[in-house]
């Protein structure tokens, strides 16, 4: 099945896409999970990238990658995460991110634009809304929004509005728009191993 740039209609058209039910045909600047960031970049480009461990267990890393190093057309920036010596640089998971500095109800409309896209571009996904207390805000009052589409072999697709606490917007959080896909294998290593 051809990949398309889902994202892209779920912004700026008011398409609807065709269904599909792999979460490969889901692209975020025209990456998905298991493609090799060497198609998008030179390794001599990824080279320059900062390499985060965020997590505790180092078995993969990020990087975040904005318009200095690829010409970005919907993010802000993205987070690719890659398994720690993959000198393929596999993608195993991905998020969008769009900042909306004091403008959470523009996140929320959005994010229910995007849901409401993914619906009808994806068939046989199980849904779950829900909030959740942000781990990083030792007040406990910043909030993730978020809407969870599970494939049937695990995958995911995830829509999530960060409303930041005035005490963590004091640290320069900034309220946004995440849009993220991670395979199953990559979310059972985030659930069970990540941060021991």
């Amino acid at each position: 099945m051809k990949r398309f740039l889902i994202i892209l209609i779920l912004i700026f058209t008011p398409q609807t896409p065709s269904q599909a039910d792999d979460i490969r045909d889901f692209q975020i600047e025209g990456m998905s999970v298991g493609d090799s960031l060497l198609e998008f970049m030179t390794k001599n480009q990824i080279d320059k990238l900062n390499k985060q461990y965020v997590y505790p267990n180092k078995e993969h890393y990020v990087f975040l990658i904005n318009n200095r190093h690829l010409k970005l057309n919907i993010y802000d920036f993205i987070q690719t995460d890659i398994k720690n010596n993959d000198y393929d640089y596999i993608i195993v998971s991905m998020s969008g991110f769009l900042d909306f500095r004091n403008k959470i109800n523009e996140c929320h409309k959005k994010r229910k634009k995007i849901d409401s896209d993914i619906k009808l571009g994806f068939k046989n996904l199980s849904i779950k809304t829900y909030n959740k207390k942000h781990r990083s805000d030792e007040t406990k009052k910043s909030i993730n929004y978020i809407t969870e589409f599970n494939f049937q072999d695990g995958d995911s697709i995830v829509t999530i509005c960060e409303d930041w606490s005035t005490h963590m917007e004091k640290k320069r959080y900034t309220d946004r728009l995440r849009v993220g896909i991670m395979t199953k294998k990559f979310n059972d290593w985030i659930v069970n191993e990540a941060y021991k």
